[in-house]
């Protein structure tokens, strides 16, 4: 199960900070601290980025420096804002935690906060973290609902036409189970699949969610679906699923084909 807990904070908190995260580490939970995780010659941007997609919530540590510090923690905290938006209604993504008292800026303000200043204020960390890996510990044994179908995912072909020629080894599309979803507008992937592929952002889409719409980056992918004869070239969004779950087809797909269940062998295909 995925229980990583990314910490962001400025880097005039890291003594504090590094205390929290000592005492996180030392009650269990698996925690994602530049300090300790980023290596001499890595991508720091990309690796946070990484990071960010990939934990089960994130710890914002609030502090008078943080406030008016103009570095890359704004960047970060915007980052979350927007992912924390393609949650499901009811998770706890955010938790802001003030290390002093300090003015809570208006971007959080719609969450409930803590501060280890209080008394209770690490136990109330604590207790939010727990909620949230729970929840997802439950959300991870949930069994997929709609049907399943076999699906391989790669470079694109204009990718492969583009930088095959100037690279010495071409990822080998990777098998997976795909949930179709005729309640999504745009084919998703798994974002560990996007990762594995190397692929990069060659676009944007706008998505709508209850607070408003948001511009999601794109990476266009090669699919190939049971059924279908070509491969499909599609821009897809990269997103957290279950572990046993490659993708979800959204309608952008769907839309292209017949949808067939073979009964007696329990499968479904796409037909023209």
């Amino acid at each position: 199960m995925n229980d990583q807990i990314f910490i962001s904070y400025s880097k005039k908190d890291l003594q504090q900070v590094t205390e929290l995260v000592s005492r996180l580490k030392r009650i269990g939970h698996n925690v994602w601290f530049d300090r300790d995780q980023l290596l001499p010659g890595q991508d720091w941007e990309h690796e946070i980025e990484k990071a960010l997609r990939e934990s089960v919530a994130v710890v914002i540590c609030l502090s008078s420096r943080w406030i008016t510090d103009k570095g890359y923690v704004q960047k970060e905290l915007k980052r979350t804002l927007e992912l924390t938006e393609l949650r499901p209604e009811g998770d706890v993504y955010l938790i802001p935690i003030k290390l002093d008292a300090c003015e809570v800026p208006l971007a959080l303000r719609k969450f409930h906060w803590g501060s280890l200043s209080e008394e209770r204020g690490f136990a109330d960390l604590a207790r939010s973290l727990e909620f949230t890996l729970q929840k997802q510990a439950r959300r991870q044994f949930r069994q997929p609902q709609g049907p399943i179908m076999a699906a391989k995912i790669g470079w694109s072909k204009p990718r492969r036409d583009i930088l095959g020629p100037s690279v010495s080894h071409i990822p080998e599309p990777i098998d997976l189970r795909a949930l179709v979803d005729t309640g999504a507008s745009v084919t998703c992937v798994h974002k560990d699949v996007i990762d594995r592929l190397g692929l990069q952002p060659t676009g944007a889409a706008s998505v709508s969610t209850p607070s408003g719409t948001h511009s999601i980056a794109q990476y266009d992918v090669g699919m190939r679906l049971d059924g279908a004869d070509d491969e499909l070239t599609i821009p897809v969004l990269a997103i957290s699923l279950p572990t046993d779950i490659g993708a979800l087809i959204g309608r952008d797909v769907l839309d292209r084909f017949r949808f067939i269940y073979d009964g007696p062998a329990g499968t479904w295909r796409l037909d023209k």
